[in-house]
């Protein structure tokens, strides 16, 4: 029940299911940098089941050299056939001038 993927931090990630099965998918991931220096991923979940779905989502920033220095964490739920928009955000970001790459992980829970 679960998907990763990862990109480099600022670059789009592709849509992709969370697995083949389910019919939450993520769309339009997209990592900013704040005036802080902190990286926002910003996306939204669709979901086309009947079923409302609560989404659980990690994301973890790397280094250049593939060092871990943040793991982040976010939540939503999804009405039946609704969507709804996700934001998570790396404050330990601000301490790397040229982050590598970030990956996620969602797990899909249905009611």
């Amino acid at each position: 029940m679960g998907c990763s993927d990862s990109s480099d931090a600022g670059a789009a990630v592709p849509q992709g299911n969370l697995t083949e099965k389910s019919p939450v998918k993520i769309a339009n991931i997209q990592v900013t940098r704040t005036a802080q220096g902190w990286l926002t991923v910003n996306g939204i979940l669709i979901n086309s089941d009947p079923k409302i779905h609560t989404i659980v989502g990690y994301v973890d920033f790397y280094d250049k050299d593939g060092n871990l220095y943040d793991h982040c964490r976010f939540g939503a739920n999804i009405d039946a056939h609704g969507q709804t928009d996700f934001t998570t955000t790396s404050v330990n970001a601000s301490n790397y001038s040229e982050p590598g790459t970030y990956n996620y992980y969602l797990q899909d829970i249905v009611y």
